[in-house]
């Protein structure tokens, strides 16, 4: 199997309105990338044979709400390790989930974090697939690339489509 726009979109909805209650409605047109600044950034890596990144961005305003729906809080989150908590287990059950869709994905890394502002957040090497989201009204990009690396001569990479 390989990860295509359709299981993506999927995951995500199936991810969020599990762990948050949260509705993830799938956008058509790019959400302007300068209201998400500042940002925080939550990817996995899968390795072995196939390197690939499972990567969402989110603007700190929807992962307070996120960190305050992880815990049940009624209002949003206002602590920055708690977001960048949300962000990384978020991230991690993304992954998770889509790890079906990645033929041999033995081993997926732990969730990295990145809190910040500019434009230093967006990391895309190789082929790659997008979707945006909107959660209560905040946009969120999730990526999925191919870092065009492979541990076994030969294998050949899924495709995202």
């Amino acid at each position: 199997m390989n990860v295509t726009a359709a299981n993506l979109e999927e995951t995500v909805r199936n991810v969020f309105h599990g762990a948050v209650r949260l509705d993830a409605d799938p956008v058509e047109n790019e959400v302007e990338h300068e209201a998400w600044k500042p940002w925080v950034t939550a990817s996995v890596t899968f390795t072995n044979p196939w390197h690939c990144r499972i990567q969402i961005e989110l603007s700190l305003d929807l992962a307070a709400y996120l960190a305050a729906a992880l815990v049940r809080s009624p209002v949003p989150v206002a602590d920055p390790e708690l977001w960048q908590d949300a962000a990384g287990e978020l991230a991690n059950m993304v992954a998770g989930n889509l790890k079906p869709f990645i033929p041999n994905a033995l081993r997926y890394s732990v969730p990295r974090v990145v809190l910040g502002s500019g434009s230093g957040g967006r990391r895309v090497f190789g082929p790659s697939l997008d979707k945006t989201f909107l959660l209560a009204g905040l946009p969120m990009r999730v990526t999925v690339t191919d870092d065009g690396t492979f541990d076994f001569p030969g294998l050949a990479a899924p495709s995202l489509n």
